[in-house]
């Protein structure tokens, strides 16, 4: 898993091309039919996993969670669009390791709830935006290579991941 970290960074840097081509129609690595994989880490509530779905580019998704409201829209979302048997679902956040976490809760955001880095949330940068008030919950925490691992990905140059996890993305990759 170590080495495999420098193969998900380039995966993650050319997400930027990938996407402009696949949002283009311009033709790109990524064509419609392959057997593509469409990785969600942040998926909210599914909509960028069901469009890419439905967009005919990628033929499985993997959507990773770790609200539980959230979640359970994910759930619904999944089934009533009909891509149960499309989407590996996990209700979890990603980081370096698998183990827990703790998701602070934004009060007026659903899309804006974040893994706490400074467990003691006395950073500056947690007291300036508010973040050490936050309530919390503990939440299950895993590492990308793991879900890659369960989910039987072993090409990843077959693989499109999408990160949107308010300022974590660098836990992330470390745990790739």
């Amino acid at each position: 898993a170590a080495g495999r970290g420098r193969c998900w960074s380039m995966v993650i840097l050319i997400t930027a091309i990938l996407k402009a081509h696949w949002r283009c129609g311009k033709k790109g690595q990524i064509k419609k039919g392959g057997k593509h994989i469409f990785i969600d880490a942040g998926a909210n509530i599914g909509t960028h996993s069901v469009y890419a779905l439905q967009s005919g580019y990628f033929d499985r998704a993997i959507a990773i969670e770790p609200n539980p409201e959230n979640y359970a829209l994910l759930e619904r979302n999944i089934a009533d669009n009909k891509l149960q048997d499309k989407v590996s679902l996990f209700h979890a956040a990603l980081g370096t390791e698998d183990g827990e976490a703790t998701l602070e809760l934004s009060a007026n955001h659903s899309g804006d709830h974040r893994v706490r880095i400074d467990e003691s949330g006395q950073n500056a940068d947690a007291k300036l935006k508010g973040e050490a008030t936050r309530e919390t919950i503990t939440v299950p925490l895993r590492s990308l290579d793991s879900i890659a691992e369960e989910c039987g990905v072993k090409d990843i140059t077959s693989v499109f991941v999408s990160i949107d996890v308010q300022g974590f993305e660098a836990h992330i990759l470390d745990g790739a």
